[in-house]
């Protein structure tokens, strides 16, 4: 062999190894892309069919032949079918004729148009005939040519129920509104002699709440007049107990003092006797006096509310012999005309425990609950009857109204504990 002949042989020979190891290169590296394609595509399905297979809605495509190529798992699930049973087969193939020409016909308009249209269709499911909405539209390639058909549909099964019992309810009540009109008439006019008489009616009733709301004023203001009679009467036994009643004890004391001296001077044996009733005669001046103080009206300018409290409080131990006690810091953010009313209404409390209930030991308190001041007057007698004597009420009528007064409410219940408890929020 001519030896330059050789050495461009070799020359060559690394030329053409070197291009085929560039062209080996480059064949792997586009493998390797095609296949990183292939698996973003595969993700990318099965994204998109984890998607359609998550929704409620039937949804499918079809090529222009009619075979089915892409369905979710609620298209499987109306008939229940498997995947293998109906893919790339035509409606044909597995559904009633009927059905299957219908779905095909609506399918051809899609292609034919070349726009979407929305059918009313009904297909055969194992629990009935199921009405669907289908809103179908062509698929397009790149260059505009058709190349298959796609499909959603929504089960609309209740709303045509729905509406077929609607129609129905409209041809009933149609019927039934020709079968009456002549009863409407006649109703017509009965209604038109009952306005007659209603407007009587409510002219009447306008004369009744007239006369209740009357009737509540003037009631208000005889609460108002008992109150006020109530506090004069008050006053006036007071006055009298005080003027009247305590002079003549005094007098029959000063007759005792001198009967006392004239027994013993005679060393008379009914020198002891005299000597009680004297004292008797004295307790009952000063219990008198207590009782008297207690009526009259208490002037809140001079003495504020826990001390005027404090002085009930004494004038129920020497009085009745009762305890009266309060629970701390207790006082009235009232107005004094209101804090009147209040005391009143503790007053007239303790009243009814002693006489009523003959309680020995009375607590009063008065604190803040819910937004709201509530006073409780509790005793431990023997609680109040199942049935009120005949005459009882007046007293309570007063209390209940003196609560309204300051903007509250009056509750009178058996205490668990025993005994009566009087409630009064505002």
């Amino acid at each position: 062999m001519n030896p330059s002949l050789a050495i461009s042989l070799g020359r060559y020979h690394w030329i053409l190894a070197i291009l085929a190891s560039l062209l080996t290169l480059w064949f792997c590296r586009k493998k390797r892309i095609a296949r990183r394609r292939e698996l973003a595509l595969q993700e990318r399905l099965e994204m998109l069919q984890a998607i359609i297979d998550n929704t409620t809605a039937l949804i499918y495509v079809k090529d222009l032949e009619g075979r089915l190529i892409l369905f979710n798992e609620p298209f499987l699930a109306i008939g229940r079918m498997k995947k293998e049973e109906i893919l790339g087969k035509t409606d044909h193939e597995f559904l009633p004729k009927k059905i299957a020409d219908m779905f095909r016909e609506h399918d051809l308009q899609v292609i034919r148009s070349g726009k979407p249209i929305e059918f009313e269709e009904v297909v055969p499911s194992p629990s009935g005939m199921i009405t669907g909405l289908s809103f179908k539209f062509p698929l397009f390639k790149p260059n505009g040519e058709i190349f298959a058909m796609g499909g959603i549909s929504t089960d609309i099964t209740p709303r045509k129920n729905l509406e077929r019992e609607l129609k129905a309810a409209k041809e009933e009540l149609e019927r039934r509104f020709q079968e009456r009109t002549e009863e409407l008439d006649n109703s017509q006019r009965r209604l038109r002699n009952l306005t007659v008489y209603l407007e009587t009616v409510r002219e009447e009733i306008d004369e009744l709440k007239a006369l209740e709301q009357d009737l509540r004023i003037k009631h208000r203001h005889l609460e108002k007049e008992v109150v006020e009679i109530s506090d004069r009467e008050r006053s006036r036994i007071g006055q009298d107990l005080h003027d009247n009643l305590s002079q003549h004890l005094f007098g029959i004391s000063a007759r005792m003092v001198l009967l006392e001296r004239g027994l013993h001077e005679e060393n008379s044996s009914q020198l002891q006797v005299s000597q009680e009733i004297a004292v008797e005669i004295r307790k009952l001046i000063s219990k008198t006096r207590k009782f008297s103080q207690s009526l009259f009206p208490i002037s809140l300018d001079k003495e504020d509310f826990p001390s005027v409290l404090q002085g009930l409080a004494d004038q129920v131990q020497h009085l009745f012999g009762a305890t009266l006690v309060f629970n701390e810091n207790i006082k009235s953010d009232l107005s004094p005309e209101k804090t009147i009313h209040l005391y009143r209404i503790i007053q007239e409390a303790i009243g009814n425990s002693i006489r009523h209930g003959y309680a020995n030991r009375i607590e009063v308190s008065l604190r803040k609950e819910g937004g709201k001041t509530k006073l409780e007057v509790r005793d431990d007698g023997i609680g109040i009857p199942d049935q009120p004597k005949k005459g009882d009420g007046m007293g309570l009528h007063i209390m209940e109204y003196r609560s309204k007064l300051i903007g509250g409410g009056i509750e009178i219940r058996r205490h668990e504990e025993g005994g009566t408890a009087v409630i009064c929020y505002y």
